[in-house]
């Protein structure tokens, strides 16, 4: 038996049905038919918000957002189910796990949130809140990048690059004026 794990921001029950009998429901049954649209049409609009938060918000307010929407309310605590790593957040988010990980400690820095027993635990709601609100965006160490052309040009002339900056800091300053 194959197995699904589907994490939801309420309760619910999930039904299984064999393709023919889901076909045949929606050619024959109006009331399927019509839940099957409003749930579709909730879903999309859900896509549509979820797209507008990407382009408008920083990765730092949707991150607060998300930790608001998925949290959970255990032994009095507000947390972050174990199944929403870092790697799931950034693909939710649309963002790479290093930058998850980078806001997240520094909301951890700011006592927004703990780390118990594998559980991201949301300490300061309302200064979460306050930051969505705001747009308060958290400053971070990005990553630095290097356009892919520039690291061919560096793997041809490496050797000669290497004799000239001998040391780390003038490595990164060479790196950066590409």
């Amino acid at each position: 038996p194959s197995h699904l794990v589907q994490m939801t921001k309420t309760r619910c029950v999930l039904y299984r049905m064999q393709g023919p009998i889901f076909r045949r429901l929606l050619d024959e049954d109006l009331k399927f038919n019509r839940l099957i649209l409003q749930a579709t049409a909730a879903n999309f609009q859900e896509v549509l918000s979820h797209f507008q938060q990407a382009l408008e918000d920083s990765a730092s307010v949707r991150l607060c957002r998300l930790l608001l929407d998925f949290c959970v309310l255990k032994d009095g605590k507000k947390i972050l189910p174990k199944t929403m790593s870092f790697l799931e957040m950034s693909k939710y988010l649309g963002t790479h796990p290093v930058t998850v990980s980078r806001i997240v400690a520094v909301l951890k820095k700011d006592g927004c949130i703990v780390k118990e027993q594998g559980f991201v635990v949301i300490q300061d709601e309302a200064r979460l809140r306050q930051m969505i609100e705001n747009d308060i965006d958290i400053k971070y160490h990005p990553i630095p990048t290097v356009p892919r052309v520039c690291l061919k040009i560096l793997s041809r002339y490496r050797k000669i690059i290497f004799r000239h900056w001998h040391r780390k800091e003038d490595i990164g300053c060479c790196l950066n004026d590409f």
